[in-house]
Protein backbone atom coordinates (compact mmCIF):
# COMPACT_ATOMS: atom_id res chain seq x y z
CA UNK A 1 0.00 0.00 0.00
CA UNK A 2 3.05 2.42 0.53
CA UNK A 3 4.17 1.64 -2.39
CA UNK A 4 1.23 2.27 -4.44
CA UNK A 5 1.37 6.07 -2.47
CA UNK A 6 4.70 6.72 -3.22
CA UNK A 7 4.08 5.82 -7.10
CA UNK A 8 1.05 8.09 -7.16
CA UNK A 9 2.91 11.00 -5.41
CA UNK A 10 5.86 10.53 -7.51
CA UNK A 11 3.90 10.30 -10.56
CA UNK A 12 1.94 13.89 -9.27
CA UNK A 13 5.40 15.37 -8.53
CA UNK A 14 6.44 14.67 -12.11
CA UNK A 15 3.62 15.52 -13.79
CA UNK A 16 3.52 19.18 -11.99
CA UNK A 17 7.23 19.48 -12.78
CA UNK A 18 6.64 19.07 -16.40
CA UNK A 19 3.59 21.31 -16.51
CA UNK A 20 2.99 25.14 -17.15
CA UNK A 21 3.07 27.32 -13.90
CA UNK A 22 1.50 29.84 -16.46
CA UNK A 23 -1.68 27.96 -16.48
CA UNK A 24 -1.39 26.76 -12.44
CA UNK A 25 -1.75 30.45 -11.76
CA UNK A 26 -4.68 32.07 -13.68
CA UNK A 27 -7.67 30.45 -15.49
CA UNK A 28 -8.31 34.02 -17.00
CA UNK A 29 -6.14 35.47 -20.31
CA UNK A 30 -6.09 37.89 -22.66
CA UNK A 31 -4.84 38.13 -26.15
CA UNK A 32 -1.95 39.95 -27.14
CA UNK A 33 -2.52 40.15 -30.27
CA UNK A 34 -5.39 38.87 -33.26
CA UNK A 35 -5.03 35.03 -32.62
CA UNK A 36 -6.16 32.27 -34.44
CA UNK A 37 -8.65 30.04 -32.47
CA UNK A 38 -8.12 26.03 -34.25
CA UNK A 39 -10.29 23.42 -33.90
CA UNK A 40 -7.29 20.78 -32.61
CA UNK A 41 -3.63 21.83 -31.34
CA UNK A 42 -1.49 22.43 -34.50
CA UNK A 43 -0.49 25.51 -36.82
CA UNK A 44 -2.69 23.13 -39.80
CA UNK A 45 -5.82 22.37 -37.66
CA UNK A 46 -8.72 24.52 -39.23
CA UNK A 47 -9.16 28.07 -38.16
CA UNK A 48 -12.63 28.12 -36.46
CA UNK A 49 -12.50 32.18 -35.88
CA UNK A 50 -9.56 35.23 -35.62
CA UNK A 51 -9.73 36.53 -32.08
CA UNK A 52 -9.33 40.11 -31.55
CA UNK A 53 -6.50 41.83 -29.56
CA UNK A 54 -7.10 41.74 -25.88
CA UNK A 55 -10.19 39.19 -25.69
CA UNK A 56 -10.85 37.52 -22.40
CA UNK A 57 -10.35 33.36 -22.62
CA UNK A 58 -11.49 30.69 -20.08
CA UNK A 59 -8.64 28.42 -20.15
CA UNK A 60 -10.01 24.69 -20.08
CA UNK A 61 -7.21 22.28 -20.90
CA UNK A 62 -3.56 22.30 -20.82
CA UNK A 63 -2.37 21.01 -24.32
CA UNK A 64 1.12 19.70 -25.99
CA UNK A 65 4.10 22.10 -25.21
CA UNK A 66 5.36 24.14 -28.74
CA UNK A 67 7.78 26.37 -29.92
CA UNK A 68 6.27 29.03 -32.31
CA UNK A 69 8.28 32.37 -33.11
CA UNK A 70 10.85 31.04 -30.85
CA UNK A 71 8.43 31.28 -28.08
CA UNK A 72 8.24 27.72 -25.79
CA UNK A 73 4.94 27.23 -24.56
CA UNK A 74 1.98 24.87 -24.81
CA UNK A 75 -1.12 24.72 -26.76
CA UNK A 76 -3.99 25.48 -24.48
CA UNK A 77 -7.80 25.00 -25.34
CA UNK A 78 -10.10 27.53 -24.47
CA UNK A 79 -13.42 29.04 -24.09
CA UNK A 80 -13.51 32.74 -25.49
CA UNK A 81 -16.00 35.60 -22.80
CA UNK A 82 -17.90 37.87 -25.03
CA UNK A 83 -16.87 41.66 -24.23
CA UNK A 84 -19.36 43.36 -22.41
CA UNK A 85 -22.02 45.63 -25.03
CA UNK A 86 -21.57 43.24 -28.12
CA UNK A 87 -23.11 40.60 -29.48
CA UNK A 88 -19.94 37.83 -29.68
CA UNK A 89 -21.28 34.27 -28.87
CA UNK A 90 -18.42 32.19 -26.82
CA UNK A 91 -16.61 29.46 -28.69
CA UNK A 92 -14.31 26.98 -27.63
CA UNK A 93 -10.98 25.99 -29.47
CA UNK A 94 -7.28 26.05 -29.49
CA UNK A 95 -4.59 28.58 -29.54
CA UNK A 96 -1.06 28.81 -28.83
CA UNK A 97 -0.69 29.82 -24.84
CA UNK A 98 2.52 31.93 -26.15
CA UNK A 99 0.10 35.30 -27.36
CA UNK A 100 -1.69 35.18 -24.06
CA UNK A 101 -1.34 37.49 -20.95
CA UNK A 102 -2.11 35.89 -17.51
CA UNK A 103 -5.50 37.33 -16.30
CA UNK A 104 -4.30 38.03 -12.22
CA UNK A 105 -6.89 38.57 -9.83
CA UNK A 106 -6.94 41.82 -7.69
CA UNK A 107 -9.35 41.05 -4.69
CA UNK A 108 -8.98 44.78 -3.41
CA UNK A 109 -10.84 45.82 -6.82
CA UNK A 110 -13.62 42.95 -7.16
CA UNK A 111 -16.96 42.55 -5.79
CA UNK A 112 -19.41 40.19 -5.24
CA UNK A 113 -20.07 39.45 -8.77
CA UNK A 114 -17.20 41.02 -10.87
CA UNK A 115 -13.95 40.33 -10.62
CA UNK A 116 -11.32 42.59 -11.89
CA UNK A 117 -8.50 41.22 -13.44
CA UNK A 118 -4.99 42.65 -14.03
CA UNK A 119 -2.66 42.30 -17.37
CA UNK A 120 1.13 43.53 -17.37
CA UNK A 121 2.65 43.48 -21.21
CA UNK A 122 5.21 45.18 -23.43
CA UNK A 123 4.55 47.01 -26.02
CA UNK A 124 6.86 48.45 -28.21
CA UNK A 125 6.24 52.21 -29.39
CA UNK A 126 8.36 53.76 -32.09
CA UNK A 127 10.84 50.87 -31.73
CA UNK A 128 11.79 52.20 -28.01
CA UNK A 129 9.51 49.69 -26.19
CA UNK A 130 7.47 50.35 -22.98
CA UNK A 131 5.17 48.60 -20.94
CA UNK A 132 1.59 48.99 -19.56
CA UNK A 133 -0.76 47.20 -17.08
CA UNK A 134 -4.14 46.84 -18.16
CA UNK A 135 -7.92 46.36 -15.60
CA UNK A 136 -10.53 44.49 -16.91
CA UNK A 137 -14.16 43.65 -15.05
CA UNK A 138 -15.75 40.04 -15.01
CA UNK A 139 -19.30 40.28 -14.75
CA UNK A 140 -20.68 36.99 -13.47
CA UNK A 141 -17.92 34.79 -15.61
CA UNK A 142 -20.36 36.12 -18.64
CA UNK A 143 -18.77 39.55 -19.98
CA UNK A 144 -15.84 41.45 -19.85
CA UNK A 145 -15.18 45.47 -19.60
CA UNK A 146 -11.90 47.13 -20.45
CA UNK A 147 -11.65 49.51 -17.57
CA UNK A 148 -8.43 51.57 -17.84
CA UNK A 149 -4.54 51.09 -18.47
CA UNK A 150 -1.72 53.04 -17.62
CA UNK A 151 1.90 53.23 -19.00
CA UNK A 152 4.14 52.02 -16.26
CA UNK A 153 7.55 52.38 -18.32
CA UNK A 154 7.82 54.70 -21.14
CA UNK A 155 11.16 55.76 -23.04
CA UNK A 156 12.51 57.54 -25.52
CA UNK A 157 16.03 59.27 -26.92
CA UNK A 158 15.79 61.89 -24.27
CA UNK A 159 13.77 60.51 -21.28
CA UNK A 160 12.25 58.11 -19.71
CA UNK A 161 9.13 57.81 -17.15
CA UNK A 162 8.05 55.09 -14.32
CA UNK A 163 5.05 54.25 -13.15
CA UNK A 164 4.40 53.77 -9.20
CA UNK A 165 0.77 52.31 -8.17
CA UNK A 166 -0.73 52.26 -4.71
CA UNK A 167 -4.59 51.04 -3.77
CA UNK A 168 -6.48 51.94 -0.77
CA UNK A 169 -10.01 50.96 0.01
CA UNK A 170 -11.58 53.09 2.96
CA UNK A 171 -15.24 51.76 3.62
CA UNK A 172 -17.29 52.14 0.02
CA UNK A 173 -14.64 53.85 -1.91
CA UNK A 174 -11.68 52.01 -3.75
CA UNK A 175 -8.66 54.59 -4.62
CA UNK A 176 -6.09 54.01 -6.98
CA UNK A 177 -2.91 56.31 -7.29
CA UNK A 178 -0.40 56.78 -9.38
CA UNK A 179 2.34 58.63 -9.67
CA UNK A 180 4.44 59.61 -12.89
CA UNK A 181 7.76 60.25 -12.30
CA UNK A 182 9.88 61.71 -15.77
CA UNK A 183 13.47 61.98 -16.32
CA UNK A 184 14.81 64.02 -19.40
CA UNK A 185 18.02 65.98 -20.38
CA UNK A 186 16.93 68.61 -18.16
CA UNK A 187 14.60 68.18 -15.10
CA UNK A 188 12.57 66.12 -13.53
CA UNK A 189 8.49 65.87 -13.36
CA UNK A 190 6.04 64.37 -11.54
CA UNK A 191 2.01 63.96 -11.51
CA UNK A 192 0.29 62.08 -9.00
CA UNK A 193 -2.81 61.09 -10.34
CA UNK A 194 -5.49 60.09 -7.37
CA UNK A 195 -8.61 57.85 -9.05
CA UNK A 196 -11.67 56.84 -7.29
CA UNK A 197 -12.44 53.46 -8.47
CA UNK A 198 -16.40 53.20 -6.91
CA UNK A 199 -17.82 53.46 -9.91
CA UNK A 200 -15.07 51.76 -11.97
CA UNK A 201 -16.90 49.71 -14.32
CA UNK A 202 -17.55 53.33 -16.08
CA UNK A 203 -14.01 54.65 -15.97
CA UNK A 204 -12.53 52.95 -19.61
CA UNK A 205 -9.10 55.17 -18.98
CA UNK A 206 -6.17 55.59 -20.51
CA UNK A 207 -3.54 57.24 -18.26
CA UNK A 208 0.12 57.97 -18.97
CA UNK A 209 2.59 61.14 -17.95
CA UNK A 210 1.06 62.90 -20.59
CA UNK A 211 -2.70 62.79 -19.83
CA UNK A 212 -5.97 61.18 -19.36
CA UNK A 213 -7.94 59.48 -22.11
CA UNK A 214 -11.09 58.40 -21.30
CA UNK A 215 -14.67 59.17 -20.49
CA UNK A 216 -14.59 62.69 -20.11
CA UNK A 217 -17.65 62.89 -17.43
CA UNK A 218 -15.64 60.23 -15.25
CA UNK A 219 -12.81 62.08 -15.12
CA UNK A 220 -14.02 65.16 -14.02
CA UNK A 221 -16.38 63.54 -11.09
CA UNK A 222 -13.47 60.98 -10.29
CA UNK A 223 -9.92 61.91 -11.36
CA UNK A 224 -8.13 64.17 -9.20
CA UNK A 225 -4.17 65.62 -10.07
CA UNK A 226 -3.01 65.66 -6.63
CA UNK A 227 0.62 67.10 -7.32
CA UNK A 228 2.14 67.87 -10.55
CA UNK A 229 5.73 69.71 -11.27
CA UNK A 230 8.02 69.82 -14.46
CA UNK A 231 10.94 71.36 -12.20
CA UNK A 232 13.15 69.98 -9.55
CA UNK A 233 16.39 67.33 -9.57
CA UNK A 234 16.87 64.27 -8.54
CA UNK A 235 13.51 64.08 -6.91
CA UNK A 236 13.19 67.71 -5.08
CA UNK A 237 10.13 69.22 -5.77
CA UNK A 238 10.08 73.12 -4.46
CA UNK A 239 6.42 74.80 -4.37
CA UNK A 240 4.76 77.65 -2.95
CA UNK A 241 1.71 76.60 -0.64
CA UNK A 242 -1.31 78.11 -1.34
CA UNK A 243 -2.13 76.98 2.27
CA UNK A 244 -0.63 76.47 5.63
CA UNK A 245 1.40 73.20 5.97
CA UNK A 246 2.12 71.20 9.54
CA UNK A 247 5.64 69.89 9.32
CA UNK A 248 5.86 66.87 11.15
CA UNK A 249 8.58 64.36 12.72
CA UNK A 250 7.04 61.36 11.09
CA UNK A 251 4.59 60.38 9.28
CA UNK A 252 2.19 60.29 12.01
CA UNK A 253 -0.06 62.93 12.81
CA UNK A 254 0.53 62.08 16.29
CA UNK A 255 4.21 63.11 16.04
CA UNK A 256 5.80 66.65 16.89
CA UNK A 257 4.86 69.25 14.48
CA UNK A 258 8.08 70.64 13.96
CA UNK A 259 7.24 73.45 12.19
CA UNK A 260 3.95 75.12 10.33
CA UNK A 261 5.10 76.82 6.79
CA UNK A 262 3.05 80.00 5.48
CA UNK A 263 2.48 80.68 1.31
CA UNK A 264 5.63 83.05 2.24
CA UNK A 265 7.75 79.98 2.69
CA UNK A 266 8.57 76.96 0.00
CA UNK A 267 7.57 73.45 1.01
CA UNK A 268 10.36 70.90 -0.75
CA UNK A 269 9.14 67.68 -1.19
CA UNK A 270 11.25 64.83 -1.52
CA UNK A 271 9.75 61.95 -3.95
CA UNK A 272 12.96 59.78 -5.11
CA UNK A 273 11.35 56.75 -6.55
CA UNK A 274 8.00 57.45 -4.86
CA UNK A 275 5.93 54.48 -3.58
CA UNK A 276 8.57 52.85 -4.43
CA UNK A 277 10.63 50.32 -1.62
CA UNK A 278 11.55 53.75 -0.05
CA UNK A 279 8.87 54.61 0.87
CA UNK A 280 8.86 58.09 0.20
CA UNK A 281 4.48 57.87 -0.17
CA UNK A 282 2.62 56.63 3.12
CA UNK A 283 -0.98 56.54 2.80
CA UNK A 284 -3.52 56.56 5.87
CA UNK A 285 -6.48 54.13 6.35
CA UNK A 286 -9.66 56.33 6.17
CA UNK A 287 -8.22 59.62 4.74
CA UNK A 288 -7.66 60.26 1.23
CA UNK A 289 -4.18 61.59 0.90
CA UNK A 290 -0.41 61.09 1.58
CA UNK A 291 2.40 61.27 3.22
CA UNK A 292 5.44 62.88 1.43
CA UNK A 293 9.15 63.43 3.10
CA UNK A 294 9.64 67.00 3.14
CA UNK A 295 11.49 69.93 4.53
CA UNK A 296 11.71 74.16 4.15
CA UNK A 297 13.62 76.40 1.98
CA UNK A 298 14.84 77.72 5.44
CA UNK A 299 15.63 74.39 6.66
CA UNK A 300 19.53 74.04 5.86
CA UNK A 301 19.65 70.86 7.51
CA UNK A 302 20.03 67.26 6.07
CA UNK A 303 16.85 65.67 8.26
CA UNK A 304 14.17 65.21 6.76
CA UNK A 305 10.98 65.78 8.04
CA UNK A 306 7.29 64.60 6.91
CA UNK A 307 3.98 66.36 5.50
CA UNK A 308 -0.04 65.60 4.61
CA UNK A 309 -0.93 66.68 1.12
CA UNK A 310 -4.73 66.05 0.28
Amino acid sequence: MKRIVLLITVLFISINLFANEKYFESKYFFTNTRLKLRESSNLSSKVITVLDNETCVLLLEEGISDTIDDMDDNWVKVKTIPQKGKKDKSVEGWVFGGYLLSGREAPVLSDKNKLCLITESWFDYDKRGGKTYSYYYLENNNAYTKLLSYSTEWSGPNYETRCYTSYKISKDKKILFLGFRMLNDGPYGIKIYRIDLSNIEKSQLSISYEGIKGNEQFIKNNVKLCISYSEGYDGIYERNPKQSYNIYKKADFNSEIVSTISKEDKLILYFGSIMGKDKEIIFEDGKEGFWVQCRTSKDSSDTYYWTWIE
